[in-house]
């Protein structure tokens, strides 16, 4: 949506300038009217390069930043439209302001601050509209405007640790392969062409990997090509609805993934279902929303099974019993529960659970690669030692030899 910056004279004849969002030109124009503005000028603000092409789309600290600022408005009494043409005026965050700012023109044209948030799909999911929505409806809005806060800090920290745990093994491997491109890019190619300029065969070892560098600067555009094509097929099967899900399926299944991809995505499901739950939205369409809301195809088709379900008259806990991709705990928590509060605290406790687990399983991975990927250098170092240094070391050491076999003058 453009922006358009004004000047403009206050009715106390104080000079004022200022932005507003807004689709025309006319629209801009009626906005500076309704605040009592006199002896206007306004022009269309151009927008930086990175956000005219950036999506819409905000940073998870600034959505936590936006929900307490709102919690606190609500909570406070203050219109929600006042108080976020203050953040939009005053946050000195550019994308967080012009949330901000086209949140407020929304809701002074009439619209309720879900409906304004339901025209940024990719800033506020769907479980978040749909919350924001069942606040307004029960009037527990700054209720639940805190349980969503809470839940997004939840999920940042849960984000954070396990990006933590893995900043030690990439930093091993990013360091490793520095260490390659030097050996092969570099290295290799010196050695390779002294032997031959002082009459000597390469080492069995060195002519070896100088043989599998040709190899690669041969064959790269191939195995490029050949990488790109298995990407864009996979994305194409994705992108079908039943082979989305079955790829999804199956990293659900495989061990590896269902530890590392699989439970984060279904404690997720578990936080999203403990919340909407507690913010009185009906059973089925939390289902929805939390569908909506998950990445995994499989468990987006497996919660509309289950929506469709619980709308035919059967229980929750029945319905995820009978999955196949779905943890028995889950089930087990729904079953000890009633739709409500109580749901909302055994999903709850379920999913703090989980978020231990995943928490103990990335630790654990950072252990366990951890050695593995220093042996992977203790080998890339001992293949350098073997096709550079120890040749070098030959090298000079033949020099002698070689010059006393030079004639003399």
């Amino acid at each position: 949506m453009p922006v358009f910056a004004y000047q403009a004279r206050a009715p106390d004849g104080e000079r004022v300038r200022g932005t507003i969002v807004a689709e025309t030109a006319r629209d801009a124009l009626e906005e500076i009217e309704r605040r009592g503005l006199r002896g206007y000028r306004l022009a269309k603000k151009a927008l930086p390069i990175y956000f005219r092409f950036a999506p819409e789309e905000l940073p998870r600290g600034d959505l936590i930043l936006l929900t307490r600022h709102l919690e606190a408005l609500s909570s406070a009494g203050v219109p929600i439209a006042h108080g976020l043409e203050a953040l939009g005026r005053e946050q000195r965050r550019e994308r967080l302001g012009r949330i901000g700012r086209k949140l407020a023109l929304a809701i002074a044209r009439g619209k309720t601050l879900s409906q304004a948030m339901g025209g940024f799909p990719r800033v506020f999911r769907p479980y978040y509209v749909g919350a924001v929505e069942a606040g307004e409806r029960s009037g527990r809005l700054p209720e639940v405007l805190r349980m969503l806060a809470d839940y997004l800090e939840r999920e940042d920290e849960l984000f954070e640790e396990t990006r933590t745990a893995a900043r030690y093994p990439l930093f091993v491997l990013l360091y490793c392969s520095l260490a390659g491109i030097a050996l092969f890019g570099f290295a290799l190619p010196a050695v390779g062409s002294l032997y031959p300029m002082l009459g000597r065969p390469l080492p069995e070892f060195t002519a070896a990997l100088l043989g599998a560098r040709e190899f690669v600067l041969t064959f790269w555009p191939a195995f490029l090509w050949g990488a790109a094509i298995a990407a864009a097929l996979i994305a194409l099967a994705a992108s079908a609805p039943r082979a989305g899900a079955f790829l999804g399926a199956l990293l659900l299944k495989l061990p590896f993934f269902r530890r590392y991809l699989g439970r984060p995505e279904t404690a997720r499901l578990a936080r999203l279902l403990a919340l909407l739950a507690a913010a009185g939205i009906p059973l089925p369409e939390a289902i929805d929303l939390i569908g909506r809301s998950l990445q995994n195809p499989a468990l987006r088709a497996e919660t509309a099974r289950i929506a469709r379900g619980i709308r035919s008259g059967r229980r929750l806990s029945d319905l995820l019993l009978s999955s196949r991709l779905l943890p028995a705990s889950l089930a087990e928590a729904a079953a000890a529960a009633d739709v409500g509060e109580r749901l909302a605290v055994g999903v709850g406790s379920l999913s703090k659970r989980l978020d231990e687990k995943i928490r103990h399983d990335f630790r654990r991975f950072g252990k366990t690669i951890g050695p593995v990927l220093v042996g992977l250098l203790a080998f890339a170092i001992l293949g350098l030692y073997l096709s550079v240094i120890l040749p070098m070391m030959e090298l000079v050491g033949s020099i002698p030899a070689l010059m006393g076999g030079l004639p003399s003058r």
